[in-house]
């Protein structure tokens, strides 16, 4: 249970009854093993994706992350949006999207692709003021951009409105089918987390074997 809340670590010490692991703070500070004790890490931390629309192409969406390290928070407003069964790594959210927006950690990757172009103005002008989130992605063309930098503009947030990523996905792959869009957003959910890791300084070196 504990791995599922992100990583975490013990204070784990030894004797003649076998181990004895005591849960450590957060964030470790002050705790320094001593003879006869050492510190185990457990669990992977999984940056936070908020997504927004359970339609064709967030299902695929959810699908396509399934394997990868993120929590997903997946919000549809609708009643019966969601399919009966979904991956282990995601949290369903209904009701008020706003809610769910306050809900996500800073640093979260947010991807909106909701039923209602109407819900997703609503949202992405709420996840884009004030600006806690790593990545504010919506779905559609370069059009449908330009629209929504205009009404932002409206609304008071046009800087803010530079900041979105519209549309979403890598490059360079003209397939419009729900699985190929889910890879592409996927591939870019990728780099835009490594991108963030070595730029905080927290990156190793890797190599593919």
């Amino acid at each position: 249970a504990a791995e599922a809340a992100g990583p975490f670590s013990c204070l784990t010490s030894t004797g003649s009854d076998g181990f004895r692991r005591t849960l450590l703070p957060a964030d470790g500070s002050g705790v320094r093993p001593t003879p006869g004790t050492f510190i185990e890490s457990f669990g992977t931390h999984r940056p936070t994706i908020g997504l927004f629309g359970a339609g064709h192409v967030g299902r695929a969406v959810v699908l396509a992350l399934a394997p990868l390290p993120f929590s997903v928070v997946w919000h549809d407003s609708r009643e019966g949006a969601f399919p009966k069964a979904v991956p282990a790594n995601v949290t369903l959210m209904r009701g008020d999207p706003a809610e769910s927006l306050a809900r996500l950690p800073d640093g979260a990757q947010i991807l909106v692709m909701t039923h209602s172009h109407a819900e997703d103005l609503a949202i992405v002008a709420a996840a884009l003021s004030p600006a806690r989130f790593a990545h504010v992605g919506l779905i559609g063309s370069q059009t449908k951009r330009a629209r929504f930098v205009k009404r932002l503009a409206a609304l008071g947030l046009a800087e803010a409105a530079s900041q979105l990523r519209c549309p979403i996905g890598i490059g360079g792959l003209s397939g419009k089918e729900p699985a190929v869009i889910a890879a592409s957003v996927a591939a870019e959910c990728l780099i835009l987390r490594e991108s963030r890791s070595i730029n905080a300084g927290t990156a190793t070196r890797r190599t593919n074997a």
